[in-house]
């Protein structure tokens, strides 16, 4: 199975999840999250709307702002993402992939190099920490940048694992899976 055939199964696998399912292991992967100590360290986090399925940290999102962490999402725009902060008054609009993003303001905006740990949605993974995502490479493209010590967790279901994957130039390895 080539990578384009393996980023497809497994896409068309998580579809076909039930909600049932995907908040179940939402609400796990979130208790998890919490309770480590990269998301208690963390002053500034990046979030993602999930998506196809994905697994979803909305949850995390919601404990983030209880402890008065800032939290941002990323805006697609020119084939690069750029973070935004919000706050419960911010407004969203679907992009052209049909997934949410801020309605933001030059004020909003956050150097990614300002991030301490960023949640990102995958579609594959394996043990060293590698990730496939989508296929853009946008996450690839502007974590390249990202603050040094800033902690990468990707959010995915078991069945997302695979034994190796098809590792390409500027793929980042990944803090946690």
């Amino acid at each position: 199975m080539n990578l384009t055939q393996l980023r497809q199964s497994l896409r068309n696998q998580r579809k076909q999840l039930s909600a049932e399912i995907v908040s179940q292991a939402s609400t796990s992967i979130s208790k998890k999250i919490i309770s480590l100590p990269e998301f208690l360290n963390s002053e500034h986090i990046a979030f993602y709307f999930s998506n196809e399925n994905e697994i979803d940290p909305a949850e995390i999102a919601h404990h983030a702002q209880q402890k008065n962490k800032k939290i941002y999402f990323p805006v697609f725009g020119n084939k690069q993402l750029f973070f935004y902060r919000v706050d419960q008054n911010t407004k969203y609009i679907k992009n052209q992939f049909n997934i949410l993003e801020p309605v933001h303001s030059k004020k909003d905006f956050c150097p990614i190099e300002k991030i301490d740990l960023f949640l990102i949605p995958l579609v594959a993974f394996d043990a060293q920490c590698h990730r496939i995502g989508r296929g853009a490479g946008c996450y690839d493209r502007a974590l390249a940048s990202k603050q040094k010590n800033a902690t990468l967790i990707g959010l995915a279901y078991e069945f997302q694992r695979s034994i190796v994957l098809f590792r390409k130039a500027g793929m980042l390895r990944w803090t946690k899976l």
